[in-house]
């Protein structure tokens, strides 16, 4: 742990490239912390102790549940029954939970690296924090959301009024440097703006492109996607109870970013339904402009009453902050009185007696949970995706939750679920990758014991939002790793698919030009498993595919935190490999060389079997277990 005497805190990219062109900024500095995730310090050098807010954290021993815990209880507090129930008709809202429920979960989201930073600030406090430098701003304190998107972002906005807060309160020397950006106010206003209205504009399109749903349709249940990935996890599930007799039908609601689902649904062959045709465009007009005009006096309100409930939590229980945080969290409103006006009318014309949805343990979830229960409707949640283990303000918003493992179920019984109806019985997704992996992994090693062959790499990125671009390092750290093997590699570029292919296009073009041989492959990652050898990605759920269908992974982990390790199970377990930087990534692919492939294959299938044994005990039956749970609310345990 270096000395933290004298910190410079650095919020963006931008400022990193400050601090690295004016060495004169880092006079008297102990150390430079970067106070968002995502951001990288290396272009630093060793020029200055620097430490990544990861890296800061888990020096600490500051945990996801740690910073969650308070951040729940604030949410709870701020999203109190009785006050929101009185400010959502402000936004043309009837004053049910469903609403609340979307937002309480958001708000989590949303002030989660609040939390964090907060912490790490009295952490730094008592390991001698004396002064803080930062660069200058302009501007009072905004909840920025969606810091993906790069457009007009102004983020120092998001954290500097913060920090100066808690400066003032431990007593804590404060130093600005730089000009600031004067218009950040103005940018950031502009770019909410913009967002909402993007927003406002793709449902209205939808709206008025979907087709209408037919008359006189009656289904025993509904099956609600928003992804590819989620129309590929209701597929097997719908197969399995058509079989039994049963009449169900996906409704398909695209993300605004990366829409993919509508695509999946039109090629595969379960009937589904577009959810935008069950509203109209002048309703989502109509909508979203309530909504934008009333915003603010209705984040006002939110806080004039008790606005004392909050007060415990210092920065972020001030009123003025408070009601900030309500404002930008308001922003959410029209999308969801969408989805609520769609859903409704859907589930009164198809009156299904189940609804099933997949990975919206968030405001999705909270809504579509809530809609089911005011119409008596079963409900099972499928998280087909890992989850942090951290303290959810809401984590069982349905009947029946349904997660992959047994570490899941105590993440989520540990924020309050229901053991009873949180189910670790695997997944229906897993059922046919794990009856494929079998065959799979015994053709990969009789492919190894026939000699020679190079060795397919399939490299799986993440959609990740963090300003730093870890599939670019995943590609560069290969590239080095490949340079210094003595027998061929060829690489199987999988974009995740909320990710624009043609970007890859062009990593693809640039690795041939170096004399890579390189395939992008834009289909099923199931299919994907079986072109390859190995499976390269960060910390993706591919890990876990990959395990289950029969193909070793490597995690290469370089610039996370060591606890990432212990926060899932595919990494926790020994059946995927970890690398922490290149040489450690090389050594790794050495492993699979040709006169050792088979040897390094069999000792994983040993692995692959504890890993099966330990974390998924189903072992294949969980679609049976599921298609019970919606037919009668019991999975048959």
């Amino acid at each position: 742990m270096p000395s933290t005497g004298v910190v410079f805190f650095v919020f963006n990219a931008r400022g990193v490239a400050r601090l690295a062109g004016n060495s004169a900024l880092l006079d008297g500095v102990d150390c430079v912390i970067s106070g968002v995730p995502g951001v990288s310090l290396d272009i630093l050098g060793e020029r200055v102790a620097h430490l990544t807010l990861e890296q800061a954290l888990e020096a600490f021993g500051i945990t996801q549940r740690a910073i969650s815990t308070p951040e729940s209880a604030y949410c709870l507090a701020l999203m109190d029954r009785d006050v929101i129930g009185q400010v959502l008709p402000k936004l043309g809202v009837n004053a049910d939970e469903s609403i609340r429920l979307a937002l309480l979960n958001h708000i989590g989201l949303l002030t989660h690296n609040a939390f964090a930073f907060e912490l790490l600030f009295r952490a730094l406090v008592g390991n001698g924090l004396r002064k803080a430098r930062f660069f200058r701003f302009h501007g009072r304190y905004r909840l920025i959301e969606r810091l993906e998107i790069r457009t007009l972002l102004q983020i120092e906005l998001g954290f500097g009024p913060l920090l100066l807060h808690l400066c003032n309160e431990a007593g804590i020397k404060k130093e600005h440097v730089g000009q600031g950006a004067r218009l950040a106010s103005f940018k950031n206003a502009l770019r909410d703006l913009l967002l909402l209205g993007y927003k406002g504009k793709t449902l209205f399109l939808r709206s008025r492109a979907a087709r209408r749903p037919p008359e006189g349709q009656s289904v025993d249940a509904v099956f609600i996607t928003r992804a590819r990935t989620e129309v590929v996890a209701a597929e097997p599930i719908m197969r399995h109870r058509a079989g039994q007799g049963y009449r169900d039908i996906m409704l398909v609601d695209d993300l605004i970013k990366s829409p993919d689902g509508t695509a999946a649904a039109s090629r595969g062959t379960r009937p589904w339904n577009p959810l935008h045709g069950y509203s109209t465009p002048g309703e989502i007009a109509r909508i979203f402009l309530t909504c934008i005009s009333r915003r603010h006096s209705a984040a006002r309100r939110a806080l004039a009453s008790r606005p004392e409930r909050v007060a415990d939590w210092g920065f972020l229980g001030k009123k003025d902050i408070a009601t900030q945080i309500m404002y930008t969290a308001f922003a959410s409103v029209p999308e969801l009185l969408v989805h609520r006006l769609q859903l409704g009318r859907a589930f009164g014309a198809l009156t299904p007696s189940a609804v099933v949805s997949f990975d919206t343990v968030d405001r999705w979830g909270a809504l579509q949970g809530e809609l089911a229960l005011q119409r008596s409707m079963r409900s099972v949640m499928i998280q087909n995706t890992s989850a942090d283990d951290v303290f959810y303000p809401w984590p069982l918003a349905m009947d029946h939750l349904v997660v992959g493992n047994q570490r899941l179920r105590e993440i989520f019984t540990a924020s309050g679920a229901d053991p009873a109806r949180v189910h670790a019985f695997g997944l229906p997704l897993q059922d046919d990758v794990l009856t494929a992996g079998n065959a799979r992994l015994d053709a990969l090693i009789n492919r190894a014991a026939q000699g020679h062959s190079p060795l397919r790499v399939l490299v799986a990125t993440q959609p990740f939002v963090q300003e730093f671009d870890y599939n670019a390092a995943l590609v560069e750290s290969l590239e080095t790793a490949a340079s210094d093997l003595n027998f061929p590699l060829v690489w199987i570029l999988k974009p995740h698919p909320r990710e624009p292919l043609g970007k890859y296009e062009t990593v693809r073009d640039e690795l041939a030009s170096r004399s890579q041989s390189v395939t992008l492959f834009n289909g099923p990652f199931e299919d994907a498993l079986s072109e390859a050898d190995v499976v390269l990605s960060r910390t993706s759920t591919s890990l876990e595919f990959a395990a289950l269908g029969g193909v070793p992974g490597i995690a290469h982990l370089h610039r996370y935190p060591r606890d990432i390790v212990d926060r899932l199970d595919y990494l926790r377990s020994s059946v995927n490999d970890k690398s922490y930087d290149t040489s450690g990534l090389r050594a790794l692919l050495r492993a699979y060389a040709p006169e050792k492939r088979v040897e390094s294959l069999e000792a994983y299938a040993n692995r692959r079997a504890e890993f099966i044994d330990e974390f998924f005990p189903g072992k294949g039956r969980a679609t049976d277990r599921v298609a019970d749970l919606i037919a009668s609310g019991s999975s048959g345990c």
